[in-house]
């Protein structure tokens, strides 16, 4: 019997999605994603290829193990003020980790309700995150995923 890898495991390191982006350019963006750990948790930071030292989004995180199959990925501000209405639950089906907001509360800065999801397959991880304005018009994001394979593999 194969044992599953640990959920940060599947989560830590570093991510592109240069592929994607280069075969297509007019949908995808080239984008860059590290998980590192960090004193007291996680760090998340996402940013476009060219621009490594300005992240458009950067998050700290605990991970609430629920079970062996479920986790909860619990967000912070980076001055570690608690975003629980952005928290993402993760399921573990036996091939990979799908997660999801918890719940329809989660606002982003510009005051949009945030959909996002992510399926984490060990060696990548799709993501697809959308913003929706108060008469449920989807206003940023996109409704393909981002396709991520982790760098140096």
């Amino acid at each position: 019997m194969v044992q599953k890898m640990s959920f940060e495991s599947y989560l830590l390191g570093h991510w592109t999605n240069v592929s994607q982006a280069q075969s297509d350019p007019l949908l995808f963006s080239s984008v860059e994603l590290v998980w590192d750990r960090i004193p007291g948790g996680l760090r998340s930071k996402n940013f476009y290829r060219k621009t490594p030292n300005s992240p458009y989004r950067e998050r700290y995180h605990k991970i609430n193990q629920v079970s062996d199959t479920k986790v909860i990925v619990e967000n912070y501000h980076t001055d570690w003020t608690r975003s629980e209405n952005c928290d993402m639950m993760f399921v573990y089906n036996g091939e990979q980790w799908i997660g999801s907001v918890v719940g329809d509360s989660c606002i982003s800065s510009d005051g949009n309700r945030v959909h996002s999801e992510m399926k984490l397959f060990g060696s990548k991880i799709h993501t697809c995150d959308q913003g929706y304005d108060s008469e449920g018009n989807m206003i940023w994001g996109s409704k393909n995923p981002y396709k991520f394979k982790r760098m140096g593999e």
